[in-house]
Protein backbone atom coordinates (compact mmCIF):
# COMPACT_ATOMS: atom_id res chain seq x y z
CA UNK A 1 0.00 0.00 0.00
CA UNK A 2 2.97 2.27 0.23
CA UNK A 3 1.57 3.46 4.07
CA UNK A 4 4.64 3.42 6.76
CA UNK A 5 2.93 4.52 10.14
CA UNK A 6 5.45 5.53 13.02
CA UNK A 7 4.83 6.08 16.58
CA UNK A 8 7.11 9.79 16.48
CA UNK A 9 7.45 13.32 15.27
CA UNK A 10 10.20 12.52 13.05
CA UNK A 11 9.82 10.23 10.05
CA UNK A 12 12.34 7.51 9.06
CA UNK A 13 13.18 6.66 5.55
CA UNK A 14 10.52 4.19 4.14
CA UNK A 15 11.17 0.73 5.19
CA UNK A 16 11.39 -1.73 1.57
CA UNK A 17 10.99 -5.36 2.41
CA UNK A 18 10.95 -8.15 -0.55
CA UNK A 19 8.52 -10.16 -1.29
CA UNK A 20 10.65 -13.34 0.38
CA UNK A 21 11.72 -11.21 3.14
CA UNK A 22 8.14 -10.74 3.93
CA UNK A 23 7.46 -13.94 3.45
CA UNK A 24 9.55 -15.38 5.94
CA UNK A 25 8.27 -12.72 8.37
CA UNK A 26 4.60 -13.97 7.92
CA UNK A 27 5.56 -17.62 8.03
CA UNK A 28 7.03 -17.19 11.44
CA UNK A 29 3.63 -17.59 12.47
CA UNK A 30 1.91 -19.50 10.04
CA UNK A 31 2.96 -21.86 7.24
CA UNK A 32 0.43 -23.79 5.19
CA UNK A 33 2.02 -27.07 3.99
CA UNK A 34 -0.98 -28.61 1.91
CA UNK A 35 -4.54 -27.37 1.17
CA UNK A 36 -7.30 -29.40 -1.41
CA UNK A 37 -7.11 -32.75 -3.34
CA UNK A 38 -3.80 -34.72 -3.88
CA UNK A 39 -1.17 -32.27 -2.46
CA UNK A 40 2.23 -33.67 -0.89
CA UNK A 41 2.93 -33.13 3.19
CA UNK A 42 5.91 -35.51 3.37
CA UNK A 43 7.63 -38.18 3.61
CA UNK A 44 6.88 -40.99 6.13
CA UNK A 45 6.86 -44.53 7.07
CA UNK A 46 5.47 -46.80 9.16
CA UNK A 47 7.46 -47.30 12.98
CA UNK A 48 5.14 -50.08 13.66
CA UNK A 49 2.30 -52.16 11.47
CA UNK A 50 -0.21 -49.55 13.40
CA UNK A 51 2.23 -46.27 13.79
CA UNK A 52 3.16 -44.05 11.12
CA UNK A 53 5.70 -41.31 11.83
CA UNK A 54 7.01 -38.45 10.10
CA UNK A 55 8.98 -35.30 10.25
CA UNK A 56 8.09 -32.00 8.51
CA UNK A 57 11.33 -29.27 7.93
CA UNK A 58 9.61 -25.79 8.16
CA UNK A 59 10.78 -23.11 5.52
CA UNK A 60 11.87 -20.63 8.35
CA UNK A 61 12.17 -20.60 11.86
CA UNK A 62 8.95 -19.97 13.39
CA UNK A 63 8.57 -17.81 16.38
CA UNK A 64 7.58 -20.61 18.61
CA UNK A 65 7.06 -24.59 18.91
CA UNK A 66 3.83 -24.17 16.55
CA UNK A 67 1.02 -26.34 16.76
CA UNK A 68 -1.08 -27.93 13.95
CA UNK A 69 -3.85 -27.36 12.18
CA UNK A 70 -5.72 -30.04 10.64
CA UNK A 71 -9.13 -30.00 8.63
CA UNK A 72 -10.08 -33.50 10.15
CA UNK A 73 -12.42 -36.01 8.17
CA UNK A 74 -13.30 -39.46 7.15
CA UNK A 75 -10.34 -40.18 5.21
CA UNK A 76 -9.04 -36.93 4.29
CA UNK A 77 -5.82 -37.98 4.29
CA UNK A 78 -3.52 -40.99 2.40
CA UNK A 79 -0.14 -42.50 3.48
CA UNK A 80 0.39 -44.18 0.50
CA UNK A 81 3.19 -47.01 1.01
CA UNK A 82 4.36 -50.54 -0.64
CA UNK A 83 1.23 -50.85 -3.84
CA UNK A 84 -0.94 -49.89 -0.42
CA UNK A 85 -2.36 -47.24 1.02
CA UNK A 86 -3.93 -46.04 4.11
CA UNK A 87 -7.07 -43.47 4.65
CA UNK A 88 -6.08 -41.33 7.47
CA UNK A 89 -8.57 -39.05 9.28
CA UNK A 90 -6.20 -37.01 11.40
CA UNK A 91 -2.33 -36.36 12.77
CA UNK A 92 -0.83 -35.90 16.21
CA UNK A 93 2.21 -33.76 16.79
CA UNK A 94 4.86 -36.07 18.28
CA UNK A 95 7.74 -33.62 19.27
CA UNK A 96 8.17 -29.91 18.12
CA UNK A 97 10.74 -27.43 17.79
CA UNK A 98 10.99 -24.30 16.14
CA UNK A 99 12.28 -25.27 12.78
CA UNK A 100 11.22 -28.79 12.67
CA UNK A 101 7.61 -30.63 13.45
CA UNK A 102 7.45 -34.50 14.09
CA UNK A 103 3.99 -35.94 13.32
CA UNK A 104 1.68 -39.44 13.58
CA UNK A 105 -1.06 -41.54 13.48
CA UNK A 106 -1.74 -44.38 15.44
CA UNK A 107 -5.19 -45.21 14.48
CA UNK A 108 -5.67 -45.26 11.21
CA UNK A 109 -2.40 -47.20 9.97
CA UNK A 110 -2.10 -50.87 9.06
CA UNK A 111 1.33 -51.72 7.28
CA UNK A 112 4.33 -53.41 7.67
CA UNK A 113 7.29 -51.67 9.79
CA UNK A 114 9.72 -50.37 8.03
CA UNK A 115 7.88 -49.73 4.97
CA UNK A 116 8.25 -46.03 3.97
CA UNK A 117 5.94 -44.05 1.84
CA UNK A 118 4.88 -40.54 1.69
CA UNK A 119 1.46 -38.55 3.23
CA UNK A 120 -1.02 -36.39 0.85
CA UNK A 121 -4.29 -35.02 1.35
CA UNK A 122 -7.25 -37.17 -0.22
CA UNK A 123 -10.25 -34.31 0.13
CA UNK A 124 -11.01 -30.88 -1.54
CA UNK A 125 -11.12 -29.87 2.14
CA UNK A 126 -8.21 -30.66 3.52
CA UNK A 127 -5.66 -28.20 5.27
CA UNK A 128 -2.47 -29.30 6.91
CA UNK A 129 -0.66 -25.88 8.49
CA UNK A 130 1.66 -25.14 11.26
CA UNK A 131 0.73 -22.44 13.86
CA UNK A 132 2.53 -20.33 16.39
CA UNK A 133 0.51 -17.33 16.39
CA UNK A 134 0.77 -14.86 19.51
Amino acid sequence: TGLQVEVNSQATPFEHRSYGEELALCQRYYTLIAEGTSKPIAVAMNYTSTNMYSTIHLPTDMRASPTIEVTSGTNYYQFIRNIGADNIDDFFLQMTSNRIVEINNTSDISGTSGHAGFIRTNNAASKFALKAEL
